[in-house]
């Protein structure tokens, strides 16, 4: 036998002794993610001007709690961002962004503080007796607030007419149209502080006039924390996203980022999904960085998707040790560390995903 033969005969049996012998080989699958946060939290204004809340969890893409602020039927109300916070890339747990201004409750706080005076004005005279001296200042006072709700309508009236002309716009003639409304009511809160002295002068009122006071004090402090609810306050402490280009039929005021835990979602080949376990490791490779990061595969989607024409399935990886902060939708390579196979089992597979291909 020559010495070619011979040598032929070692390789083949060398080969053939790989294959025999316990050598496990870990497989590796390979894929393209993007990297986003767990939680997202997004303030918006809808077309109707209603604001609303979601916190959406990202990695299991769907929101977890979603809120709006209701008015009563026909309210109109203002919404006004904090200056201070338009600025910010970095926004702090509860840190005020904004407040919601209702016109019914400012109205409805107006006639309240107007009772209340009244009341108290009331008690003051029983409970003294200098009753000439307040009437006549509560006198003046009717007739300074007749002659401000006399100059507000003349006021409403010229507006009227601009707005119809074109010449002032509709939301300073509603503002205008308020004003007058609560020219009004100061018109009824002095004429009823007046007829309260006049007639107010029964010592066992005294009594009920207290009553009173403390009833209405306590309806104010009930209308305040209605008003204090409609301060609109941070989710979470987080990074501001600052997105131009994104198209939608909401107003975003504000997207928060939860910098405290991050995902990657990756498409996965379909041919690959068999090989991929719940909690295997997976190395993320930033683009333009030479951070690597470590993961978990945390979540298998059950639906199957076209990707680059070819079939796949969507995986998630929870980041689980992480140095920085990466931009939420920044791209990065992931190496799946699946089980260990043997060298044939491995070759089948390689061999398999290339006339795959």
């Amino acid at each position: 036998m020559s010495k070619k033969y011979i040598i032929y005969i070692i390789l083949i049996a060398a080969v053939c002794g790989l294959f025999i012998l316990p050598i496990k080989i870990t497989y590796k699958i390979y894929a393209t993610g993007k990297v986003f946060p767990v939680n997202e939290w997004v303030l918006t204004r809808s077309v109707d001007g209603r604001i609303t809340s979601a916190n959406k969890n990202n990695e299991l893409d769907v929101i977890t709690n979603y809120s709006g602020h209701e008015f009563q039927a026909g309210d109109a109300f203002d919404f006004y961002m904090e200056p201070s916070v338009m600025q910010k890339n970095y926004i702090k747990k509860d840190e005020v962004l904004g407040h919601m201004y209702s016109k019914t409750l400012q109205i409805e706080m107006v006639k309240l503080q107007g009772l209340l005076d009244i009341e108290k004005a009331s008690l003051n005279v029983i409970s003294t007796g200098q009753k000439p001296e307040i009437i006549t200042e509560s006198k003046t006072n009717l007739q300074l607030t007749k002659e401000k709700y006399i100059t507000q309508k003349k006021i409403v009236e010229r507006n009227i007419k601009l707005n119809r002309d074109s010449l002032l716009p509709t939301q300073q003639l509603e503002v205008s149209k308020d004003a007058l409304e609560l020219a009004r009511i100061g018109v009824q809160i002095a004429e009823a502080e007046l007829q309260k002295l006049i007639t107010g002068n029964k010592e066992e009122e005294l009594e009920l006039n207290r009553q009173k006071i403390y009833s209405i004090e306590n309806q104010i402090r009930e209308l305040k924390k209605r008003m204090d609810n409609f301060s609109i306050k941070a989710a979470f402490s987080g990074l501001v996203q600052q997105k131009k280009g994104t198209i939608t039929t909401e107003d975003i005021l504000m997207d928060l980022l939860d910098t405290s835990e991050y995902i990657a979602i990756a498409p996965i080949p379909l041919r690959e999904v068999a090989y991929l376990k719940s909690g295997a490791t997976v190395l993320l490779k930033l683009f333009n960085s030479d951070e690597t990061l470590q993961a978990k595969v945390s979540r298998i989607d059950n639906v199957i998707q076209l990707v680059g024409g070819k079939q796949a399935i969507y995986t998630t990886f929870r980041i689980i040790r992480i140095s920085a902060h990466p931009q939420s939708g920044m791209f990065a390579k992931a190496t799946i560390l699946c089980e260990e196979i043997s060298l044939w089992d491995y070759m089948n597979r390689v061999l398999g995903d290339i006339f795959y291909k």
